[in-house]
């Protein structure tokens, strides 16, 4: 048998070439850092317990960052959702860990889901939020958004949704816009009355809009609701829900009580609500169809009754206040909620006005056309000339609403022909028929 020997490189007496001392030197740089990590790897990684029986070695690289290295790169998934043709693999902890519905899916491989309330994009900004340490959400898309995170039961991103939502960057115009955003969100009841309030200044040029004829019924009826709206007069208000209702005749004819209901009638003229009683309804714009309907429908009937007497109330109680403090049974009434009376100085039918007494003159449906066209060619700054009636001074003595003070308790008792306050009374409770 043959004995070997590791094999040493002699020593050579004469002077070693440059290119092997360099060699030599890197070699020495390597196992010197070597010798220094190793040295750091004992140190750190490696621990015995008390008893010496078990090294415990601890990560370079902790497991935590590896796992969030591949859920962010979207690797090793193991389940696939299917919206509306769209497929997306996704890691079925982190949609478990966040929707409480995807927890009933919990072992489904493939999960398919169809709904109006999730849509394929909302489901890519969802899941990117999920797996992101800062989650990025388009503010274009905030509705869209706010319905699959619903959906989907996600209580920390719907709280984020609904703090934007509440933030004071939604007013007027993008209010309005995320109204029209949400038209068919029906079950967002609490966004549509949030943003219907935020409206008020562009109120004319929102509700004569395309935009607006889209709108949803029970949006339409937050709006015509509101106390905020910025408009001349409430004929104004009836005037764009008749609009709304006509843009779809007949089928919206059954929307005629619920959106009409909200129109505040004790502020429009006597002479616009004894149109509706009569013959010249057919002088009403061309909204003949709609007003018949409305005509015959006994519950609009009351509220058209119930208009004369608070127009006719309100006319006598800025004429006459002395006239209602006698009355015990005035504070019985409910009183209608003014809306945010303004005036433009544009508009011709423009009557000055006051918190307290509104233009209550009649305004037809071709002056009401020609305004809007006055707003159509406004610029951005369309609001320049609108000033509210509470905010003037000069608007405490109005000519407009200086009634001959005997006219005032004619058309109390002479349109309602009801000889006291009382009898009213009686008749909205229901405790005696009028004939």
């Amino acid at each position: 048998m043959y004995k070997t020997r590791p094999y040493l490189t002699t020593v050579p007496s004469e002077p070693r070439p440059a290119h092997f001392r360099m060699t030599n030197l890197k070699l020495e740089d390597q196992c010197n850092v070597f010798a220094k990590v190793g040295k750091r790897l004992v140190n750190i990684n490696v621990k015995r317990n008390k008893e010496g029986k078990i090294i415990l070695l601890r990560h370079t690289v902790l497991p935590s960052t590896v796992l969030v290295h591949y859920i962010q790169s979207n690797k090793y998934t193991d389940s696939i959702v299917s919206i509306k043709g769209h497929s997306f693999m996704c890691h079925s902890i982190i949609l478990n860990l966040y929707s409480k519905r995807m927890i009933k899916n919990l072992e489904k491989t493939i999960i398919t889901i169809s709904t109006r309330q999730l849509s394929s994009n909302s489901f890519s900004q969802i899941y990117q939020w999920m797996v992101s340490e800062m989650g990025k959400i388009c503010i274009l898309d905030i509705i869209e958004v706010l319905r699959a995170a619903s959906y989907l039961e996600i209580t920390e991103l719907l709280e984020h949704c609904w703090n934007v939502i509440d933030s004071q960057i939604y007013n007027n115009f993008s209010a309005f816009n995320i109204l029209f955003e949400g038209r068919h969100a029906y079950e967002l009841l609490e966004m549509n009355e949030m943003m219907s309030s935020r409206i008020s200044r562009a109120a004319m040029i929102t509700l004569s809009s395309r935009e607006f004829l889209c709108l949803n019924e029970n949006q339409v009826c937050n709006l015509l609701a509101s106390s905020t709206l910025a408009v001349n007069s409430e004929m104004e208000i009836l005037y764009s829900a008749l609009l709304w209702l006509n843009h779809l005749w007949p089928c919206r004819r059954s929307s005629t009580h619920v959106i009409l209901k909200n129109i505040r009638f004790g502020y429009m003229s006597p002479t616009m609500l004894s149109k509706f009683k009569t013959l010249e309804r057919h002088n009403i714009g061309t909204f003949s169809q709609i007003l018949n309907v409305f005509s015959h429908l006994p519950k609009l009937k009351q509220l058209v009754q119930d208009g004369l007497f608070y127009s006719s109330l309100l006319i006598t109680s800025y004429n006459e206040p002395k006239y209602l403090e006698e009355n015990v049974e005035y504070t019985q009434i409910h009183l209608l909620a003014p809306r945010r009376w303004m005036y433009d100085r544009r508009c011709k039918y423009h009557r000055l006005i006051s918190q307290q007494c509104p233009n209550m003159r009649y305004i037809s449906f071709e002056q009401f056309k020609n305004y809007l066209h006055i707003l159509e060619k406004s610029e951005r700054d369309f609001d320049q000339l609108m000033e509210y009636g509470d905010d003037n001074d000069t608007t405490k003595n109005l000519v407009d609403c200086k009634i001959k003070r005997n006219l005032g308790k004619i058309m109390l008792h002479s349109m309602l022909n009801v000889k006291h306050l009382s009898q009213y009374v009686k008749l909205v409770t229901g405790s005696i028929n009028l004939k």
